[in-house]
């Protein structure tokens, strides 16, 4: 799992440069990938149900599994977890992209149900000044408090994100959290940084096989993500890219600190019994 918490998508850096600048965390998850002829419906956004009767045929970490009426999470339980294989699952590929889907989705957990609420803070947000930290933390601080405008921190500008945004905003926080303990407690005998050796594992494979996985190519059109934004979010919530730069960079900032820190918090004070 990669949370790439920036303004804007790497467009201009490789997909491997950026994965592991960034770093990931092993995830409970199980992703799959599966025809979409046998699915009739979702439990949830990760989980496809299946026809009751169809043979499913799953290849899991170098094994063949047959199942039949079975949703696909059941088979991680007893499975092992990604000894030869993986896969990086880019959850948030940027904070507009984070928008894109909260303001834009048909799934109604991750869905901003009222942006008026979200209208105002983006248009408050971008007039405060915000108590940035140091340039040795890759980020600039905007000028000094007024007497009008007092200096607010980061990391309250992301509560209030995300108790406005919802669990799309949230999930960064809560990957973190269910990291650990929870998958040291199913796998026991996984070293802390499990998911950097498996995405070092899995780039020195692809470079060995000569594979076509273009691991120095960007993952993203910025210029595109640029479009979709200006169409599907600023247009509906009436802002600009200024004041949506000037927010996300705070933001940008907030989750770095809760990422690096581990902490909890913030996910537990709005999603308190989310399973993640």
């Amino acid at each position: 799992m990669v949370e790439h918490t920036r303004p804007w998508c790497a467009s201009t850096t490789g997909f491997e440069a950026m994965v592991r600048q960034l770093g990931a965390t092993s995830h409970r998850q199980h992703k799959a990938m599966q025809w979409p002829a046998s699915i009739v419906g979702l439990r949830s956004p990760h989980f496809p149900l299946v026809e009751p009767t169809r043979r499913l045929r799953i290849v899991h970490d170098g094994s063949l599994y047959t199942l039949v009426g079975r949703d696909v999470k059941q088979i991680g339980r007893s499975a092992p977890l990604f000894n030869e294989s993986a896969l990086v699952h880019i959850y948030t590929r940027s904070l507009a992209d984070v928008l894109v889907e909260a303001v834009n989705t048909k799934l109604h957990d991750k869905k901003v149900s009222d942006l008026a609420p979200l209208q105002r803070l983006i248009r408050v947000a971008s007039e405060k000044d915000w108590a940035l930290g140091a340039v040795g933390d890759g980020i600039a601080p905007f000028p000094g408090p007024t007497a009008s405008r007092p200096v607010a921190a980061p990391r309250r500008l992301l509560d209030m994100f995300i108790g406005t945004v919802g669990l799309k905003a949230a999930l960064p926080l809560g990957h973190a959290l269910f990291r650990w303990p929870n998958l040291r407690r199913t796998f026991p005998h996984l070293p802390v940084d499990f998911g950097d050796q498996q995405l070092a594992r899995l780039f020195d494979q692809q470079r060995n096989a000569r594979s076509h996985l273009p691991l120095g190519t960007p993952m993203c059109d910025g210029a595109e993500e640029r479009r979709v934004f200006k169409r599907t979010v600023l247009s509906k919530l009436n802002a600009t890219f200024a004041q949506y730069e000037r927010v996300a960079t705070v933001l940008e900032q907030a989750y770095r600190r809760e990422l690096r820190g581990g902490s909890a918090e913030l996910w537990l004070k709005h999603f308190p019994r989310h399973n993640g």
